[in-house]
């Protein structure tokens, strides 16, 4: 492991196909991907390795930013694997990284095993980790 990424586990009670579906379906992704205070806009997907993906979130002041990538690997239902990059945010917070999605099939649910590793360590390290947590609370809680 290392000290420029964030790592997390969490348990769904869903199947890892339905997990798998909350990451790469707009309407899903619109009801719980986003930092605290956001609410996402607009999801535009293109899924397929090489595809690209941009995220149109918005403050409660109005102001918007943007999250875009392109996904490098795509294996159903079990391995995901994109770039972020962020328009609209300071440099310091706005470090580009690459996330792994791995999910595990378990006798009840699936395991999620996430790492967004950054090539330049951002700004707010614990801040991107508890932004995770709440937003994979968001989706655990999604009637999928």
């Amino acid at each position: 492991m290392t000290t420029n990424s964030v790592y997390l586990t969490k348990q769904f009670q869903h199947s890892s196909s339905l997990v798998f579906k909350a990451f790469t379906t707009p309407e899903y992704v619109m009801q719980w991907f986003g930092p605290i205070n956001t609410k996402m806009v607009n999801a535009v997907m293109t899924f397929e390795v090489g595809g690209t993906y941009a995220f149109e979130l918005e403050r409660p002041d109005g102001s918007t930013f943007s999250i875009k990538g392109e996904y490098t690997v795509i294996e159903p239902p079990y391995r995901l694997e994109f770039t972020v990059s962020y328009e609209g945010l300071p440099a310091a917070i706005a470090k580009p990284s690459v996330v792994t999605i791995v999910l595990e099939a378990l006798e009840e649910g699936t395991e999620l095993r996430f790492q967004q590793a950054f090539t330049t360590l951002p700004a707010n390290m614990e801040g991107r980790t508890k932004s995770w947590e709440l937003m994979f609370e968001r989706l655990g809680q999604l009637e999928l």
